[in-house]
């Protein structure tokens, strides 16, 4: 029964209340203009006793954290390298391989050695060519021409 009542209520509303349209009403301008008071709404904080004023409370030390400078790397000046005398006599290539073996004069001693190999501990073979001999220390490189 409530049911009905209430369906009829929305179905009345709905239906018949929507067909009857009121018309617009314009307001009127009052000659007096409205006055308005302002009402502060702040308040006065009052003094209150702190709470935990008897608390044993324990601060914890930080230590002091200091920051050292780091002083910018600095690259390394290039080391002049002071060369031996080195005078390069040519290849020699055996039957069968195809890797060459250098022959190489070295302050009034011959040597022979192949790429990737090492003279006086200092200095490595990196490439042998027909006309020259390229030797790395450190990272410099220096290209021997052969001599005659």
């Amino acid at each position: 029964m409530l049911t009905l009542i209430i369906w009829g209520s929305i179905g009345y509303t709905y239906f018949v209340k929507k067909k009857i349209v009121s018309s617009p009403k314009i307001a009127q301008k009052t000659s007096k203009p409205t006055q308005y008071t302002i009402r502060k709404d702040t308040f006065e904080l009052k003094d209150i006793n702190n709470p935990f004023e008897n608390v044993f409370v324990t601060r914890k030390t930080s230590q002091k954290i200091t920051q050292t400078k780091i002083a910018p790397k600095k690259k390394p000046l290039p080391v002049s390298v002071k060369w031996p005398s080195i005078l390069y006599h040519g290849y020699i290539v055996s039957k069968g391989s195809n890797k060459k073996l250098g022959v190489i004069n070295v302050n009034g001693k011959i040597m022979k050695r192949r790429e990737r190999e090492i003279i006086l501990e200092k200095f490595e073979v990196k490439k042998i060519y027909e006309d020259s001999i390229q030797l790395q220390y450190n990272n410099t490189l220096k290209t021997i021409k052969l001599s005659r």
